[in-house]
């Protein structure tokens, strides 16, 4: 045989090697996942959270006693929802790089892929109540223009749904979800003004109910009556929070000339609970409407790291185990500072608070909570570590 003839062979069989990998790496191989992916969800009409399911997913006995940390993903999320009840609650989440949408129960388990379509990067993702539909937040192509898409999970009787919608206007600085979810208000820069715009979720029958020569302010929807909103929280900065009837009207003052004010008042906006920044610190204040006065809690926290009970008798929130001297709030939103949280129950009445769980030491690295959800039976908690982005929940003890 030639040397000619050996070549040609070598040559011819290292050809068909490379295709016979490329067909099998396209067509063939298993793709890795972090995380198991299996089943189409079982629908309602509409895309959102069944009553009834399916049974949960078996998972290994917890013997240890009091409440249950769990990490849920990953990965980082853009936003997440809790609906159902009992051993039914699920999460829905969006893939923050992918925009693919997902759930999982809140005692973990199989994850489900409910969408396929890309959104590459959201930065904030807004779910309605019931988990059908979701707001889409990212930079477009320009990399410039914030983009906000509402769309509905579309889901198919084989394989993977879609997500489809329509776009709102283009560069919304900050939106709000009524407390229903059914709703939204959002915040324009527009002729120099910040100009305040109530709308259904998909962004239909837009309503301008606020505006002013202020332009940064973030909308606090967290009462069916009245909307509040909070001007840009720095610490170089007096900061004011006001609230407008939900049908628009005339504005009314809540707090006032409070360096690095942020907020958040409670279902029925009766109390307030707000920081301040005060020497390089936190101090975390309850403002009380009926008697207008505000004192001062123990903990030292940001609202942005809390969420309201139903009852409003009680707060959930993370709070540091060491506060480092900065300016707040600003250094934690720039990431220049995070922290290692705990997390706690306050009673809003006494302000006294008890210690739920440690879960920075639990989860066996740094927690910094934020988006906390209570579950519609209050029986579980949702999180996010601000630190990497990934979906953390909390199980209550019986």
């Amino acid at each position: 045989m030639s040397r000619k003839t050996t070549v040609t062979i070598v040559v011819s069989v290292i050809v068909l090697a490379v295709i016979a990998a490329l067909i099998y790496f396209f067509f063939f191989r298993t793709p890795e996942a972090e995380l198991p992916i299996e089943g189409e969800f079982p629908e309602t009409e509409e895309g959102g959270f069944e009553e009834e399911t399916e049974e949960p997913v078996a998972l290994p006995s917890d013997t240890r006693g009091g409440p249950i940390l769990r990490r849920l993903t990953l990965t980082p999320i853009a936003g997440a929802v809790v609906g159902g009840r009992d051993e039914s609650v699920r999460v829905r989440y969006l893939d923050r790089a992918t925009g693919n949408t997902y759930e999982i129960a809140a005692t973990g388990g199989v994850v489900r892929r409910l969408t396929n379509t890309t959104i590459p990067k959201i930065y904030e993702a807004l779910w309605r109540k019931d988990g059908a539909s979701v707001l889409a937040r990212y930079l477009g192509e320009d990399n410039e223009t914030i983009q906000t898409y509402s769309a509905t999970l579309k889901p198919k009787a084989e394989g993977e749904g879609t997500l489809e919608g329509t776009f709102l206007p283009g560069n919304i600085r900050e939106v709000a979800l009524s407390p229903d979810g059914k709703e939204l208000i959002y915040m324009r820069e527009e002729g120099g003004r910040g100009v305040g715009v109530r709308a259904a979720f998909n962004g239909s029958g837009k309503i301008q109910m606020f505006a002013s020569p202020l332009r940064e302010w973030i909308p606090l929807w967290t009462t069916s009556s009245r909307i509040a909103f909070l001007t840009k929280p720095s610490a170089i900065s007096d900061g004011m929070l006001v609230s407008v009837p939900s049908g628009g009207g005339e504005m009314e003052p809540l707090i006032r000339d409070v360096a690095g004010l942020t907020a958040l008042p409670d279902g029925n906006l009766s109390r307030i609970l707000f920081s301040e920044s005060s020497g390089g610190g936190i101090i975390l204040q309850m403002l009380d409407r009926k008697t207008n006065k505000a004192s001062a809690l123990q903990h030292k926290t940001l609202p942005e790291k809390c969420v309201w009970a139903k009852s409003n008798e009680d707060i959930y929130c993370g709070v540091p185990l060491t506060l480092p001297g900065g300016s707040y709030p600003d250094a934690w939103y720039q990431g220049v500072i995070s922290f290692t949280d705990e997390l706690w129950q306050i009673d809003a009445e006494t302000g006294v608070g008890e210690r739920i769980l440690d879960i920075s030491s639990e989860g066996g690295d740094s927690i910094d909570l934020v988006h906390p959800q209570l579950s519609p039976d209050e029986k579980f908690l949702i999180f996010t570590n601000k630190n990497d982005g990934t979906l953390w929940s909390v199980e209550f003890e019986d």
